[in-house]
């Protein structure tokens, strides 16, 4: 469930960044710490060492032109985990390391988005990292998309990260909703409409994606795009609030309704 979102949510971006060409493909930053900041620091650590932002091995060819990707190294520490870290995965927006792009400043260029719907810093390899043993070495491969005159303020990263303590917690506690009504209330989050509202996203996203394939020079997309970007970050808001089962279904085959008219 949450690499199809993390999936689907990078294909957002995906109308702005056709339109950009040019620049280099190969960026070398700087770890700005070993130490990650939020939830999983008590257990992990990213390993000194050279780091690149380069072309994008996943997203590739003419359809991504400006699509990047920084593979970072963690080591597992000895502190053993206070919580069940395989239930939290299965949560949308549990475990998670996030990366951030950062200027020579160290003030944020692109920052991962963070919570259910994945735009930016998508990854690639962080359930894994739950499995490793103390001393242990994983990889993660974080996804950003960026014009070249972004990018090339980029100097440093940082690792920040959550752990979803909070949100098994959650599931295991009995949900609020409203009796004689059918609209399941999780939070302050109505989750029926949320699933409505995500749906019409979808159906308006989809047309933008074929917009932008009838006429890949027609700039008038980039104002539909913005509009679009903003949508999704007020929609990641309430996705972490509806990880119940019973919505996961739905989020699925609406992620991969995007995912598959992005192909």
């Amino acid at each position: 469930m949450k690499k199809i979102m993390m999936i689907s949510g990078a294909l957002i971006f995906v109308s702005i960044i056709l339109i950009s060409c040019g620049g280099s493909k190969e960026i070398n930053v700087k770890l700005n710490s070993t130490s990650i900041k939020g939830g999983l620091s008590d257990y992990f650590n990213v390993v000194e060492g050279t780091y690149k932002v380069t072309a994008d091995e996943k997203y590739t060819g003419a359809a991504f032109p400006n699509h990047y990707q920084i593979k970072v190294q963690f080591k597992r520490n000895d502190k053993a985990f206070d919580f069940d870290a395989q239930s939290v995965l299965k949560l949308v927006g549990g475990f998670n390391l996030y990366c951030d792009l950062l200027d020579e400043q160290t003030a944020p260029v692109i920052q991962a988005d963070r919570g259910g719907m994945i735009t930016q810093g998508g990854s690639d390899g962080v359930e894994a990292l739950a499995s490793l043993k103390s001393g242990e070495i994983g990889w993660v491969i974080y996804h950003f998309s960026g014009e070249p005159v972004i990018m090339k303020k980029v100097k440093y990263f940082s690792i920040d990260s959550e752990s979803g303590k909070n949100l098994l917690r959650s599931s295991n506690s009995p949900t609020s909703a409203n009796i004689g009504n059918s609209s399941t209330v999780l939070g302050s989050v109505d989750c029926d409409q949320f699933i409505k509202d995500y749906s019409d996203f979808a159906d308006s996203y989809i047309k933008l994606l074929k917009k932008y394939k009838a006429n890949p020079t027609d700039t008038s997309i980039l104002t539909e795009y913005s509009e679009a970007a903003q949508k999704a970050m007020n929609l990641q808001k309430d996705a972490t609030n509806c990880n119940d089962p019973k919505y996961a279904k739905k989020l699925m085959e609406i992620a991969i309704k995007i995912a598959q008219a992005a192909m």
